[in-house]
C-alpha cells in the first residue's frame, strides 16, 4: 500500500523539477541576457514566495531592485539590453528631453527587460512559490496525512493527491490574476491545506455513510 505523505511529496518534488523559465523573451536578446532573465526569476522565488503582495507590486519592486546604478557597470551592459531601452523609448516609459540622462536611458532599459522577463515566467513562479509552500505544510501537516493514509485505499490516495494538483493550479491562476497576496493563501501556515485534508475526509466519511445505508 502507497504511503500518503511519501507520494504527496515525491509528486510534488517532480511537479517542481519540470518547471523552467526561458530568457528569450525576444528574438533579440543575448546569451548574457537570456542567462541573467532566467536567473532572476529562481531569485524572486527565493526573495518574494512569503511576500504579502500581489504578484505585480513584487515583479516591480524587484525588477527595480536589479538595476544597475553605478554609471560603469550601465555602460558594460548597454549592449545587452539595447532592444528594451529602444523599446522604452517607445512605449513612452521615458520621455527624451534635454533633461533626461543616457544613464537613466539605460536604466530605464534595464527595468523593462527585468520586467518583461519576469512576466513572461510568471506562471511558472507562480506554481514553484506555490509547490515549495505546500511542500512546507506537508511536514507541519504530518499527523492529519497520516491519519488520512489509514483510511484511504490505494486508488483514493491518487485521487487526493489528484486533488492537491487541482488546488495547487487554482492558486497558481488567483496569483497570476492577481486575486490574491500569495500569504492571503495561507499555503504556509497549514490552514488550506489542513481544510483541503478535512474536506476530503468529510466527503468520504459522507460516501462511506450512503454506502452503509444502501447496505440495510
Amino acid at each position: 500500500m502507497k504511503d500518503l505523505r511519501n507520494e504527496i511529496i515525491k509528486t510534488l518534488n517532480n511537479e517542481l523539477e519540470e518547471i523552467s523559465f526561458n530568457g528569450n523573451v525576444d528574438n533579440k536578446t543575448t546569451d548574457k541576457l537570456r542567462a541573467k532573465l532566467e536567473g532572476i526569476c529562481s531569485e524572486f522565488i527565493d526573495e518574494y514566495r512569503n511576500a504579502d503582495e500581489l504578484i505585480s507590486d513584487m515583479i516591480n519592486e524587484f525588477a527595480d531592485s536589479q538595476v544597475d546604478i553605478y554609471t560603469d557597470d550601465i555602460w558594460k551592459s548597454a549592449y545587452d539590453f539595447r532592444f528594451f531601452t529602444e523599446q522604452a523609448t517607445k512605449k513612452s516609459y521615458i520621455k527624451l528631453n534635454n533633461d533626461i540622462s543616457m544613464k537613466k536611458i539605460f536604466q530605464t532599459g534595464q527595468f523593462l527587460a527585468y520586467q518583461t522577463g519576469l512576466n513572461a515566467n510568471v506562471e511558472g513562479i507562480a506554481k514553484s512559490m506555490t509547490l515549495r509552500n505546500v511542500l512546507d505544510n506537508v511536514e507541519e501537516q504530518i499527523d492529519k496525512i497520516d491519519e488520512l493514509n489509514l483510511s484511504l485505499s490505494d486508488d483514493k490516495k491518487v485521487e487526493f493527491i489528484d486533488e492537491i494538483k487541482d488546488y495547487i493550479d487554482e492558486i497558481v491562476n488567483e496569483i497570476v490574476t492577481n486575486e490574491v497576496n500569495i500569504t492571503d493563501l495561507e499555503t504556509k501556515n497549514g490552514v488550506s491545506l489542513e481544510t483541503l485534508i478535512d474536506d476530503y475526509k468529510e466527503v468520504e466519511k459522507e460516501i462511506l455513510d450512503d454506502e452503509l445505508e444502501l447496505d440495510m
